[in-house]
């Protein structure tokens, strides 16, 4: 399957109108089919009694990479219009955010994406702003949490650590595909590296809800195959592992 680079205007009108096209049903991992479905992740930090969901981006299901896998493409320009409006993403800098799910025991395999982001720095009386790049790798298989907040350059920093049971960690439990609700639970971090700095952050962006889209509101609004590019993590900016 061949795909381009600009998203259609069909497209970007099904965007905009996400949230109306939602049926309110769960992903259907069952489902062979390719077609778009719809995912909020929780934009709230560690602790929040009351946590928050992004508005609803696209991702594009279909059947693999394995025989009992399905993934879940988001472009990458939604990435940085959904996920990241609020963190001055570099345009045009965002991999896509690959989801593989197994279909079988519902884990899921790994969730990654990268990009860059501008991101606002204080150091003393100084204000700047630097370009960080940022790799994202998640999976309900990995155990996790976080540590307290510190402050790093004028920013609050909470920490990812992958062993929970170290002193200072909150575990943060993983959860597999829930086929009832649609709710899942990856652990990972970000991990942020700015010329020879990096630091490993926690992030809730792993836990995420995915829907079906409504077939009658969405079948007039956009193609049946994805007008997006292929970019996979990695492939646009220097992510680098922490």
């Amino acid at each position: 399957m061949k795909y381009g680079f600009a998203i259609s205007t069909a497209i970007v009108l099904l965007f905009a109108g996400t949230t109306q096209a939602t049926a309110g049903e769960a992903m259907d991992l069952a489902r062979l089919e390719s077609r778009w479905v719809a995912l909020q992740v929780v934009t709230t930090i560690p602790g929040d009694p009351e946590p928050h969901l992004s508005g609803p981006a696209l991702g594009w299901y279909e059947a693999g990479p394995g025989k009992t896998q399905r993934s879940v493409t988001v472009p990458g320009p939604e990435v940085e219009r959904i996920f990241f409006a609020d963190r001055s993403p570099v345009d045009h800098s965002f991999s896509d955010f690959v989801w593989v799910f197994d279909v079988v025991t519902g884990h899921v395999e790994s969730a990654t994406f990268s990009g860059l982001v501008n991101e606002p720095i204080r150091i003393g009386p100084i204000r700047s702003s630097v370009r960080v790049s940022i790799l994202v790798e998640l999976s309900t298989r990995a155990a996790g949490g976080y540590r307290a907040p510190r402050e790093l350059a004028g920013r609050t920093v909470i920490d990812y650590c992958p062993d929970p049971t170290r002193l200072g960690c909150t575990e943060v439990p993983g959860a597999v595909y829930d086929s009832e609700s649609g709710w899942v639970s990856a652990n990972g971090g970000v991990c942020a590296v700015w010329r020879s700095l990096s630091t490993h952050a926690y992030t809730s962006i792993g836990q995420a809800r995915f829907q079906e889209l409504d077939p009658s509101r969405v079948a007039r609004s956009t193609p049946s195959e994805p007008t997006i590019e292929r970019r996979p993590a990695g492939s646009l900016g220097d992510a680098r592992r922490c």
